[in-house]
């Protein structure tokens, strides 16, 4: 399910039935006395931290995201390779090569690229 979109006007009103909440609060710990509001409060205090725990398996999650790094280059399309012939390829224009030997091994060359 994806994560609904977040306007400006829906923080704010957040925000804004956050602290009148947390002053109601305050004004009915403040009236019903000593005792009383460090019994509520306690409850409180463990309903929110079970919540802090909680929450991370409760939310959906967002799938990461992956920034280009700013010191590898931008990948750039596949060139064309021409043939020089007797075996020869030209690679001029091309960023890095892959050559397969026909003993198994593989040697990959990289031109232009960071060092």
């Amino acid at each position: 399910m994806p994560m609904p979109r977040r306007n400006q006007a829906w923080i704010w009103t957040g925000r804004i039935l956050a602290a009148l909440v947390l002053a109601a609060l305050a004004a009915y710990l403040v009236t019903s006395g000593l005792d009383k509001a460090d019994k509520v409060s306690s409850a409180i205090s463990l309903l929110i931290a079970l919540a802090a725990l909680l929450a991370p398996y409760l939310l959906p999650t967002r799938a990461p995201s992956q920034p280009q790094s700013p010191h590898l280059p931008q990948p750039q399309p596949p060139q064309s390779v021409e043939q020089a012939g007797n075996g020869v390829t030209n690679v001029s224009r091309s960023q890095g090569v892959q050559i397969n030997q026909q003993g198994g091994g593989t040697q990959n060359n990289t031109f232009g690229g960071p060092s």
